[in-house]
């Protein structure tokens, strides 16, 4: 009988020191795949903030303010046909008010100064 008893606590310890040893495993495998999240987390951080800086001053420095480009922006300006909604009818939004006022002949030459020169 005390043989059993033996045989038990000895069996009972081991089974208790491998499930030990395994909690131990998982606790490490834990921590250092929690540990790699943080860090990842802190680098992909530092990563988007410093991409977010440098593409908000690249935006900042495509600004055209010389007069060519005024007056460019000025006549796609112009072009629009305001009275027309954007999501119903695109090309009349964006080319009515041009097409208004620039007529093409009939004959479907083009009344452009460039055009005529270039045919020339």
């Amino acid at each position: 009988m005390a043989n059993q008893s033996i045989v038990g606590t000895l069996k009972q310890l081991t089974e208790t020191s491998s499930f030990e040893v395994r909690s131990k495993i998982l606790f490490i495998l834990i921590g250092i795949l929690l540990g790699m999240f943080i860090i990842s987390t802190i680098v992909l951080t530092v990563l988007l903030a410093r991409a977010k800086t440098t593409k908000s001053a690249d935006v900042n420095n495509d600004l055209c303010l010389n007069p060519y480009c005024i007056k460019a922006a000025n006549y796609l300006v112009d072009s629009l046909d305001q009275s027309v909604e954007p999501c119903e009818d695109f090309y009349q939004f964006v080319c009515g008010t041009w097409i208004k006022n620039n007529r093409i002949p009939d004959d479907g030459k083009s009344n452009c100064c460039l055009c005529e020169s270039v045919d020339a």
